[in-house]
């Protein structure tokens, strides 16, 4: 049984033969160095020895064991506030840093199927501009009703149009009668809570601005 333990138990029995055989050694190498208790306690306890005079304390030694702790309070006193001055930047950085990889990781999800996405692209456009698509409509009971080239909505004035819970549920549970899939485990989906977070955050990034929306809605209604 020994020969089908796991991996992690074979290292394990490892490490506790090493850390045994250093025990030992250890062992014997102290009794190697002892020296047989032979003469007074004065000359084989080393508490007992006699330490240095006063006069050897307070010279070379004592100004350097003072010199030592100078030194090290210099570097708490001049350390610390180089790091509290610093920490708020490298938060920054950090979330900064956490940000760019979660909008990477959308944007390889929004892509199409062929490039290794969840095809949103296809249907929503690239940068969420719009797409078609085509999608068969069907009665309540599933049979066929006709052919249609579905107008896949813009997303990139959607967080103007509702907010990120919104648009979570929306991704989370999909929109019945439509094209759109649920795309968050709860719905049914391939997709995770981070995951989803993951692409809105990839979503913020192609947003126009309201004075944009407005300008698409005028341009279009002059037509």
């Amino acid at each position: 049984m020994l020969f089908a333990a796991s991996t992690q138990t074979s290292i394990g029995l490892v490490l506790l033969v090493i850390a045994m055989l250093i025990a030992v050694v250890y062992a014997w190498a102290n009794l190697r160095q002892s020296r047989p208790e032979v003469g007074s306690e004065i000359e084989l306890a080393a508490n007992r020895k006699p330490y240095l005079s006063d006069e050897e304390l307070e010279g070379k030694k004592l100004d350097r064991t003072l010199s030592l702790g100078l030194l090290g309070l210099f570097i708490l006193g001049v350390g610390l506030p180089l790091y509290w001055l610093a920490e708020p930047g490298r938060q920054e950085g950090a979330t900064q840093r956490i940000n760019d990889e979660f909008v990477k990781r959308g944007a390889a999800m929004f892509d199409t199927t062929e490039n290794g996405g969840y095809n949103c692209a296809f249907c929503h456009g690239t940068n969420g501009v719009g797409g078609v698509t085509p999608y068969t409509i069907t009665d309540s009971e599933g049979r066929f009703v006709k052919q249609v080239d579905w107008q896949g909505p813009a997303l990139n004035t959607i967080f103007l149009r509702y907010t990120r819970d919104e648009v979570r549920y929306i991704l989370e549970y999909g929109r019945p009668f439509s094209p759109m899939p649920a795309w968050g485990a709860a719905g049914g989906g391939p997709l995770t809570s981070q995951k989803l977070q993951e692409l809105m955050d990839y979503m913020v990034t192609f947003q126009i601005t309201a004075e944009e929306a407005q300008a698409q809605v005028t341009t279009q209604l002059a037509k």
